[in-house]
């Protein structure tokens, strides 16, 4: 089975020590329930931003008006044969309606709320650590993160 490249998008309110999330649909087979970041596979012929800005619109009905050139972080999901770029990225002001099947909700969540729903759906302990020590530096006050 093919390596699936996917982008996810990290749309941070640090003020509030929020970010923007999507809870997966209960019926999604593999992670079910869990809140993610939103995001979704890169296909044939489309950029990292075409594939954040195509995302974005359908999971949360938002639009996405700006997108970090590199990463802010790279994880390989072995088992799931999944190679994820996480992007900052910014979107417009609005109300956050999903469009998409897959997703139940969408929500501005709190880095705890987000680490407890990976660590209760199983998602992989090595990139759950990942995780915690990325979102732990990025809402640190002393963190001077620019776009």
């Amino acid at each position: 089975m093919p390596m699936v490249r996917l982008v996810n998008i990290f749309i941070a309110d640090k003020q509030n020590q929020k970010f923007l999330a999507v809870k997966r649909s209960s019926k999604d087979k593999l992670f079910g329930g869990m809140w993610a970041f939103p995001g979704g596979k890169i296909e044939k012929r489309e950029t990292p931003f075409e594939a954040a800005a195509r995302e974005i619109t359908e999971e949360t009905g938002m639009k996405l008006t700006r997108l970090a050139k590199t990463p802010l972080m790279s994880s390989k999901l072995d088992d799931y044969q999944a190679e994820i770029d996480i992007y900052k990225g910014e979107i417009e002001c609005g109300k956050l309606l999903p469009k998409d099947f897959d997703i139940q909700k969408v929500a501005w969540v709190h880095p705890c709320t987000f680490l407890a729903s990976l660590k209760r759906y199983k998602y992989p302990d090595k990139e759950v650590k990942k995780m915690e020590t990325f979102l732990e530096e990025f809402f640190s006050p002393k963190a001077k993160r620019k776009f």
